[in-house]
């Protein structure tokens, strides 16, 4: 991977790629009317620029299923009118060791296929292609750069290696300038080894960076989840609660309509005992009346 400029969730400004007098739609000129407008972005014409594409392609795959992915993903880049200059499988790249296990779809992954694609393409387009790799099950992670236009095309690259190579017998220097020469090779062989690493190591760090984030957003979610599952547990114990109360004064009121029976009850045996009583009384007062009645009867 070489340096560039990464693109985030698929987008960057483009503010700066404006030449000058260009404005975006729906803006206005600060030198126009109020009522005017610029001209429209999509009728400003986009020259197709270079891209490097890693992606990390799901390790269990067969030969013909990797073959198929990464058909799949050249098809992305083709769909959206782009050219793919080289693809790039085999070492140092291919089947390698990640360098911390990445959990995709509900699967832990140690290792990944790795595969590099370059691609010129006009900028509009590239929100597509990242569409599609966001969709694709056998795509575990991908990061999308410029590529540096001071390392060359590939094809340049190549004839540049193939000439380095290739030492004309009649230009052969003296022994000293020959082994200056190739000091001077070896260090800027060096210092180009040294700068890509430096490229790795950022594009690593942007990896984990991006898996801290994910991370992240995956633990407040589940804090989240966990705060609403207390919540509703909370609504719950308290309906129970509720609830409970409500059957506690149902049982009060029964008690005390049982208690108004019992004394309603009692009242009516008191008054049926009063009434027996005074039926009693007045038997005996009549039993004593007839009693008296003949001796009075006499005595006259």
């Amino acid at each position: 991977m070489r340096s560039g400029h990464l693109f985030v969730h698929g987008a960057i400004s483009i503010a700066f790629l404006l030449p000058a007098g260009l404005v975006l739609r729906g803006s206005r000129d600060p030198g126009g009317k109020p009522g005017e407008r610029g001209s429209r972005l999509s009728s400003y014409p986009r020259e197709p620029r270079a891209y490097e594409l890693m992606a990390i392609l799901v390790p269990e795959l067969s030969d013909e299923d990797l073959t198929a992915a990464i058909d799949r993903v050249s098809g992305y880049i083709a769909a959206s009118n782009g050219e793919i200059r080289e693809i790039l499988q085999d070492s140092p790249w291919g089947r390698r060791r990640l360098a911390y296990t990445i959990r995709f779809n509900g699967t832990d992954y140690r290792d990944g296929f790795y595969v590099i694609w370059h691609f010129d393409l006009v900028p509009s387009g590239m929100g597509d292609i990242e569409r599609e790799l966001k969709l694709d099950t056998r795509v575990i992670r991908y990061l999308i750069v410029h590529d540096d236009p001071k390392w060359g095309s590939p094809q340049e690259r190549e004839a540049a290696a193939a000439a380095a190579q290739e030492v004309p017998e009649a230009e052969v220097e003296p022994a000293g300038e020959t082994a200056a020469g190739a000091a001077v090779a070896e260090g800027a062989v060096a210092e180009a080894i040294v700068d890509e690493a430096v490229a790795e190591e950022a594009v690593a760090e942007a990896v984990v960076a991006e898996a801290v984030a994910e991370e992240a957003v995956l633990e407040a979610e589940v804090a989240e989840a966990t705060a609403e599952e207390a919540v509703a547990e909370a609504a719950v114990a308290e309906a129970v609660a509720e609830e409970a109360v409500v059957e506690a004064e149902v049982a009060e009121v029964i008690a005390e309509e049982a208690v108004a029976e019992t004394v309603v009850e009692e009242a009516e045996e008191v008054e049926a005992a009063v009434e027996e009583a005074e039926a009693e009384v007045a038997a005996k007062a009549a039993v004593e009346t007839s009693a008296e009645e003949p001796a009075k009867a006499t005595q006259e």
